[in-house]
């Protein structure tokens, strides 16, 4: 497992440009807004010098059940790693969510996503 490294926490939000100013107001540098046709969602990267990333989502329909209610909840944790499948085989339970596929967000590189007993949704970034 040592293979793993923190990347980012995916938060997902139910008023974008609200979030998007509280979490400037805390500092942090905000990408521009990437809509992923292959994740359904518009996407923002927010990076700060001492605090972790966040993936910022937005999909009102897809997260009406998940935010019940909230303004925001987090959504996944992201894992950046040499090899998907090799990181994967250190997991004894889990259910494949989305398999490999070019994230728009990060350059194209190969994102997957996994439920994990212990951690829920785990999303693994290929590096």
């Amino acid at each position: 497992m040592n293979d793993l490294r923190f990347h980012h926490l995916g938060i997902a939000v139910k008023d974008l440009e609200k979030s998007i100013a509280q979490i400037r107001a805390l500092g942090y540098q905000i990408s521009d807004n990437v809509y992923d046709p292959a994740q359904d969602a518009s996407l923002i990267f927010c990076k700060h010098s001492s605090m972790p990333s966040l993936e910022l989502i937005y999909n009102p329909d897809r997260f009406k059940s998940i935010l019940k209610g909230q303004d925001f909840v987090i959504y996944h944790i992201c894992f950046e790693t040499h090899n998907i499948n090799k990181a994967l085989s250190n997991f004894e339970r889990k259910v494949t969510i989305k398999k490999p596929c070019p994230a728009k967000l990060f350059n194209n590189r190969e994102v997957s996503f996994f439920k994990i007993d212990g951690l829920g949704i785990v999303e693994l970034l290929e590096e």
